[in-house]
């Protein structure tokens, strides 16, 4: 089997920084996305699902308008997008995109606005946090762990 090149590794360290991941998120994911403890285990294949799944979970580029209905365009924004509330002991906008991403893949709701409820109701029974924007660094990584298991369990449904 081939290994990742550093070329690879380099690209994953990147996406890393990008998604505002820490080094304890960061292993978690690995370790529960290829069950290894770092890049450099993952063969060449793997890196390349690595990648492409971590690029999944890095925001959309381009900026969409949105009327919200008062007659003023203004650049889309998803509802958790605050930067000013984004350092110290905050969730990054990048984890919260990938939170998001996650919570989509195992919601049963077919809108936005239903997951977004559903989101909240979720957290509140939890992990007993308000909001999607209460979110604090500290709780990523469990609510990561919870949306992968969730995802494993529905995965492992589908396949019987």
């Amino acid at each position: 089997m081939f290994e990742a090149t550093k070329e690879q590794v380099k690209l994953i360290k990147t996406l890393q920084r990008k998604l505002g991941w820490d080094d304890d998120l960061y292993r978690a994911t690995l370790k529960a996305w290829f069950d290894v403890e770092s890049a450099r285990e993952l063969s060449y294949l793997g890196a390349n699902q690595c990648i492409k799944m971590m690029k999944a979970a890095l925001p959309p580029s381009e900026t969409k308008f949105v009327d919200r209905g008062n007659g003023k365009r203004v650049t889309g924004e998803m509802f958790f997008d605050v930067p000013s509330r984004r350092e110290g002991v905050w969730a990054t906008t990048g984890q919260l995109w990938k939170i998001w991403y996650l919570w989509k893949a195992v919601s049963r709701q077919t809108t936005d606005a239903d997951r977004k409820s559903a989101f909240r109701v979720w957290l509140k029974n939890h992990f007993n946090l308000s909001d999607f924007k209460m979110i604090q660094r500290e709780h990523v990584s469990k609510i990561v762990c919870a949306l992968e298991a969730m995802q494993a369990q529905q995965q492992g449904k589908s396949e019987k």
